[in-house]
């Protein structure tokens, strides 16, 4: 297991400022945000350690320089990307030649997307003569120079860089490559481990992968963090939650994600709860509150919901997070124009935001307007192919237009990236059962009742409704049998499962059995004495059952 020792702290130190000499500005408040909840004594034992990367000859280059390097940065600092470009020209470090190709990535990519929207637009609201006369993702003409400027590099933050552009160019393969090289080099850099998650397929892949990445705390948090981006979460991965803040205590961005974990789990309760601390902890913290906005939409909890966006829109509106907050607000009201309206703010600040791409597909569905959610969905799955909730909801939205053929080829691509979801077999159930392939819809109600929860009481009753569609009473009987059951066991009333002990109470009355007969008896009493609707049913039947229980004897 890995530890975090003195000369381990203070290489996270010096990441704070390797991070951000190169612009890496998400990676190096990533690092400032977990180095203040490394235990004090670490802390304070590792401030007299130094720790640098760079070779001896590099740092005597970059102190040459240094003027144009901070020249650059606040050039880059205040957008002025071509300006930070040009001033580091003629420099020759490897730190001046990353910030450099970085910003030039940057700038192509900006470009790219600014292209790609106005395709879009386009397409959406223009003259066109064909379907799909645009791309399906941003094309950037200007990687390909850029990659040449980067071939054998040992550099860790300019092999990170190869690995961004490998991945746009969809050599995957050598992307994963590129990045595992990056972070073997230097695991502190969060960005690196980001764009090796999305290079990844699924967990198998990553399983094969894991020798070849470091055995250190970033690899830890990186099986936690790449599980919670293709919402693929099993209870391993809390186990590393809890094993990560046995390393780091009280460090609010683990404690999010064992939050996330216990939503994903289904866990809604204790997910709440850890957030409710995390928001005592770190009251202005915005990572993660739109998984808490989530699951307070779930719980149903609209005060909680509403306040919680008050408190945040008063924060900032310009972080998708907080739009997809606000969008919450408006969509458990039943506001879904006002939803989507914030939804696309969300989408517009953060264009690769997928979680915002979803739930503006789910509102536009709650307006049945199927052809604009697909779209949204389309851009959700684009960009994380991985995300099994994009081709849900793009199955939903076939499912809506009738079009189930194409709706079941989505719920199979969803449920193959989340066997353990039971939502989604139910629906694939459902789209089976429309195209007349019952069986099918049993099988796959049978894979829905193995991974719900115990206290699921629709399951059984589907599974039963289904096989007396088929005629096949017996099995029809078992179901019926456990939903009851179920329901018993939960406390509900007996009108919450007449009908189930009606049939059950039928099936047994006809198998000529004296203690079969008896247990038939036992379900009438039961309805009878109930306020069900079908108390008079029962009534009537009781004194039949009995004459033909003392003929049985005889």
């Amino acid at each position: 297991m890995f530890t975090l020792d003195v000369q381990a702290v203070a290489s996270l130190r010096q990441a704070i400022d390797d991070c951000n000499d190169r612009g890496l500005l998400a990676a190096s408040k990533w690092a400032a945000d977990l180095l203040q909840y490394v235990p004090p004594g670490l802390r304070a034992a590792s401030l007299d350690l130094t720790s640098h990367y760079e070779s001896d000859p590099e740092t005597n280059v970059v102190r040459r320089e240094e003027d144009q390097l901070r020249t650059a940065r606040s050039f880059f600092a205040s957008k002025e990307y071509a300006r930070a470009a040009h001033t580091l020209e003629l420099c020759v470090s490897t730190k001046a030649r990353f910030l450099a190709l970085y910003i030039k990535f940057l700038m192509s990519e900006r470009k790219a997307y600014e292209d790609f929207e106005r395709a879009i637009r386009k397409h959406q609201y223009g003259a066109r003569t064909g379907p799909k006369d645009y791309p399906r993702q941003p094309r950037n003409s200007a990687l390909a120079s850029i990659l040449d400027g980067i071939q054998r590099t040992k550099d860790p933050f300019l092999l990170f860089l190869k690995g961004l552009i490998l991945h746009r160019l969809n050599r995957r393969d050598e992307a994963i490559e590129s990045l595992i090289l990056s972070v073997t080099a230097y695991p502190w850099n969060w960005s690196t481990w980001e764009a090796l998650s999305r290079c990844i397929k699924d967990r198998i892949e990553l399983a094969k992968l894991r020798h070849l990445l470091p055995s250190h705390l970033t690899q830890l948090m990186f099986q936690v963090y790449s599980a919670l981006e293709r919402e693929a979460i099993e209870d391993e991965d809390l186990d590393e939650c809890n094993r990560i803040l046995t390393i780091i205590p009280d460090c609010p961005m683990v404690i999010g994600w064992k939050a996330q974990c216990l939503y994903i789990l289904k866990d809604l309760e204790e997910a709440e709860l850890l957030f409710d601390q995390l928001l005592v902890k770190d009251p202005f913290r915005i990572e993660g509150i739109d998984v808490y906005s989530a699951i307070l939409y779930v719980l149903r909890k609209k005060t909680k919901l509403s306040k919680l966006a008050r408190r945040f829109s008063s924060m900032s509106r310009d972080r998708p997070e907080v739009c997809c907050v606000i969008g919450d607000h408006y969509s458990i009201r039943g506001e879904h124009d006002k939803a989507i309206k914030y939804y696309r703010r969300a989408v517009l600040l953060d264009p690769n935001c997928v979680g915002a791409w979803t739930l503006l597909g789910h509102a536009f569905l709650e307006l049945k307007n199927a052809h604009a959610a697909i779209e949204s969905y389309r851009r959700a799955i684009d960009m994380s192919p991985q995300d099994p909730r994009g081709w849900f909801g793009l199955g939903q939205a076939y499912a809506l237009l009738c079009m189930f053929q194409y709706s079941l080829y989505y719920y199979q691509r969803a449920v193959a990236l989340k066997p353990l979801d039971a939502r989604i077999w139910q629906e694939l159930s459902t789209c089976y059962g429309k195209i007349n392939k019952q069986l099918d819809a049993a099988e796959c109600l049978k894979r829905a009742l193995a991974v719900a929860s115990r206290d699921d009481t629709t399951i059984n009753l589907k599974l039963a409704t289904l096989y007396e569609a088929l005629n096949d009473n017996n099995l029809a009987a078992s179901y019926h049998a456990q939903h009851m059951e179920t329901c018993e066991r939960l406390g509900k009333g007996v009108p919450e499962y007449a009908k189930s002990c009606i049939f059950v109470a039928k099936h047994y009355a006809t198998t000529g059995q004296l203690k079969d007969l008896e247990f038939a008896i036992t379900l009438f009493q039961k309805i009878a004495n109930s306020n069900a609707e079908d108390n008079q049913l029962a009534k009537e039947a009781l004194p039949k059952l009995e004459t033909f229980k003392r003929t049985l004897g005889k």
